[in-house]
Parts: C-alpha cells; sequence; structure tokens
C-alpha cells in the first residue's frame, strides 16, 4: 500500500521522523483499510485501533515517545463528545494537532473518518478545512472511507475533476490490485509477496506517479493582517510531495527509480527538474 511507504519513507528532514511513529502510524492505517476492504464494519475496525497502535508501539520499542493508542482514544473522544462540526475539527486541531508528525496526522485522521460518519466526500471537505498538513491527513482518511464503501459513493463530478486534474487510469491500477488481492481472489498472500518482493525490486525499475510540492519559505518582520502587505526578510524554495520522496527513498535503497509528474515549462518545473537531477532521479519524455 502507499499509505504506509509514505509514511515510513517521507523525506525525513520535513516529515514523520520519529521511527517509532512511523511504524505505528503506517501499521494502524494499513491495517484500517486491509480490514474495510475486507468487507468489516467501521465500528469494530475503529474500537480495535488503538490495541492495534499498541500491539505496534511494543513490538518495536526503540526510544522514548508518546502513546499513539492514547492519542487515538483522546481524538475520538473529542469527536464523539463535541457539541458539533466544527467545535470537533477545532478541538482536533488544537489538543490533537494537524502537523506533519505522525503522532498528530494520524489520531486526526481516524477521528475524521469518525467526524464524516465514513463518508468519503464528506470526510475530503472535513480534511481540507481542518488546516495543518491536510494533503496527508486528508489521503489517510479517505482512503479509509473509500475502501469501506467503495468508489460509487465518491461524487461522479468529483471524481470527474479529479480524472481530469491528473489524468491518471485510476481504474487500471484498482484492477491490477485486485488481481493480487486475497479478498478478491487473487494470491498475493505474506509468504508469496515476501518471497517476490527481492525479484521484483532488483530487476525491475519501480516508477512512482504522483505529484511534486514546491514550497516558498519566507520569513517576515510582522505577522500578516487582513488587506496588508509584509516585506519578507528571505526567502527560500523547498521541493517535496509524496511522490517525490518515496523516489528518493527508493534510491537510497538502491532500487532503481524514477518519478513521473505533469511538470509542464516554467521556472518552478525548471526547480523541479532541477532538484530531481541532483537526486538522480530522471523525468521520462511525456
Amino acid at each position: 500500500m502507499l499509505i504506509p511507504l509514505l509514511m515510513m519513507w517521507r523525506w525525513p528532514p520535513a516529515r514523520h521522523i520519529n521511527p517509532i511513529w512511523r511504524l505505528r502510524g503506517a501499521v494502524v492505517i494499513a491495517w484500517a483499510i486491509s480490514r474495510a476492504i475486507d468487507g468489516e464494519s467501521w465500528s469494530a475496525i475503529v474500537n480495535s485501533l488503538p490495541s492495534i497502535a499498541r500491539h505496534a508501539q511494543q513490538k518495536r520499542i526503540t526510544t522514548f515517545s508518546a502513546s499513539l493508542a492514547a492519542r487515538l482514544e483522546i481524538a475520538l473522544k473529542i469527536v464523539r463528545n463535541a457539541d458539533g462540526t466544527e467545535s470537533a475539527s477545532e478541538q482536533l486541531y488544537q489538543v490533537v494537532g494537524a502537523g506533519t508528525s505522525t503522532i498528530e496526522s494520524v489520531p486526526c485522521a481516524i477521528a475524521l473518518v469518525e467526524l464524516a460518519q465514513t463518508d468519503p466526500n464528506r470526510c475530503a471537505v472535513l480534511c481540507a478545512n481542518l488546516g495543518g498538513d491536510t494533503d496527508t491527513i486528508g489521503a489517510m482518511a479517505t482512503a479509509i472511507c473509500g475502501a469501506l464503501h467503495g468508489v460509487n459513493t465518491i461524487d461522479p463530478a468529483l471524481k470527474a475533476e479529479l480524472d481530469t486534474v491528473n489524468q491518471l487510469d485510476f481504474n487500471r491500477y484498482a484492477t491490477a490490485l485486485a488481481k493480487v488481492s486475497p479478498t478478491t481472489g487473487g494470491d498475493m498472500s505474506g509468504a508469496r509477496l515476501h518471497t517476490l518482493l527481492p525479484e521484483l525490486t532488483s530487476r525491475q525499475p519501480v516508477m512512482v506517479i504522483g505529484a511534486a510540492v514546491i514550497d516558498v519559505i519566507a520569513d517576515a518582520y510582522a505577522l500578516p493582517w487582513r488587506g496588508c502587505d509584509i516585506e519578507l526578510k528571505q526567502q527560500s524554495v523547498n521541493v517535496g510531495g509524496c511522490a517525490l520522496n518515496i523516489a528518493v527513498a527508493l534510491k537510497r535503497l538502491g532500487i532503481e527509480a524514477g518519478n513521473a509528474l505533469p511538470l509542464g515549462q516554467g521556472v518552478w518545473a525548471e526547480i523541479i527538474r532541477n532538484r530531481d537531477g541532483k537526486r538522480g532521479l530522471n523525468q521520462p519524455d511525456r
């Protein structure tokens, strides 16, 4: 699954640094999605998640850390006791946190699935309006909602917009994954995957398809207020994004990897190309 990969291998200087947080966060999200695909109810899944997180933490303890299980319980309690959606979202942002750290983003994502009552369209809107690391939280939360209810529950207009903008054939990927999923009769048990993975990664290059993100970082002399202009003290540019970070991680592991992005032309596209070149990633011709 891409979600655990994202959490385990995102570019270290910026995100998900603590190895315990990454491991148990990946386990929680992957387990929730897997059980949802298998047809288990959300109530059964969500009630088991704290114990899953606790087991993952105790399985591999390398340093001190807050309890993801406790954070999950707090986040769910906030949603269940809040006086309305706005109050729940505000408390999640202020108490649990919506930052880039797994100890914040995973509990927040699980709580938003609960708040949206597992509706993928409602969940996407709630995540987008939460603030903080909305792309990561939204990806995790809506992946669980989609696994619970299937593609037919996604608003056709929203899906059409995504298909137009991304120009990616998600049906082809879903069909290919279904062929190896045990749930749909495929042959991809844990043992078989463990046997095939070294051969697949050592002989075939990996092409990661997704987005690159440019963050323009600026320091200001004062905080902005409505309708004002502020003077910037300094400015720098950081190139990241889920797909790019996974491709870099694969390269570090010795796996031949490329990154297919719809870059286009212009100053920002050249910045991404130059940064990819320094990291040993080549963009294919489109």
